[in-house]
């Protein structure tokens, strides 16, 4: 039987950059490969354990760190602070701010994750995959009963690529826990791949709205690692031991590939 996560939306507000966006820098064009992307968010879900957040049972303190490290990164990564004008083809940086809802979850994570569907986890995002909204950039903080928090993150792909995407998250992790690196990023894309007119096409043509039937593959540690010893053994008489071990991606492929 599927769990029908009970979602109850407790706050909804903007956050805004800490600094405003120099006026110089109000107009973001994308480059031509982001002009034929189709207007889908690039989205995820991540959780942290109730042992692991500080302060977990104090809800607005841990709210409130949460908003101020992202307000914080906002100013450097000011193209998320705007809207998607002109077709989706221009950024405007103007500092409206991005989406923050906060909700609690009336259940355990273990009744999410023992027997997860992809419908249930959606809830946890602040907007759909293929959900066309001009916000670049959505955050939907959840708290479970049992104390554990869901991050939920989307991030239009018109602007950030899946290493775009990470390299956010990762940074606003960084800024989070009090790191004091600088932050770099760098936004000329434009210089790589100029914008060019492409009038008359329309990319969110090619995305499917059909319901899409979802499976989940799940794969026991010792039958991976078993696999693993043996495309070494295979492998090292064949490169008489220079072949590396394979990585966790490549292991998942070879299970694919040999039906296992």
């Amino acid at each position: 039987m599927t769990l029908q996560l009970q979602v109850e939306v407790i706050s909804t507000e903007v956050v805004n950059p800490s600094s405003p966006t120099p006026q110089h820098l109000h107009r973001h064009y994308l480059p031509f490969l982001d002009q034929l992307s189709p207007q889908v968010n690039n989205s995820m879900v991540y959780f942290f354990d109730a042992d692991d957040v500080a302060n977990k049972f104090n809800i607005n303190k841990v709210s409130d760190h949460i908003k101020k490290s992202l307000s914080q990164l906002l100013a450097h990564y000011y193209p998320l602070t705007g809207r998607l004008i002109n077709k989706n083809l221009i950024v405007d940086c103007n500092d409206e701010g991005v989406p923050n809802i906060e909700t609690r979850v009336s259940c355990h994570l273990s009744q999410v994750t023992d027997n997860p569907s992809p419908a249930d986890v959606s809830n946890l995002l602040p907007f759909e995959m293929d959900e066309a909204v001009d916000t670049v950039l959505g955050v939907q903080v959840n708290f479970f009963d049992c104390g554990v928090i869901a991050i939920g993150v989307c991030i239009s792909h018109n602007i950030a690529d899946a290493l775009s995407y990470f390299q956010f998250v990762k940074t606003w992790a960084a800024v989070t826990r009090g790191n004091a690196e600088p932050i770099r990023t760098h936004f000329q894309s434009c210089t790589l791949s100029p914008p060019k007119d492409v009038s008359g096409y329309n990319p969110d043509s090619l995305v499917i709205k059909d319901k899409i039937v979802c499976k989940r593959f799940v794969f026991e540690a010792s039958a991976i690692e078993s696999l693993k010893e043996k495309y070494c053994e295979k492998m090292t008489n064949v490169l008489k031991g220079h072949q590396k071990p394979p990585s966790r991606v490549e292991r998942c492929q070879l299970s694919f590939g040999q039906g296992f």
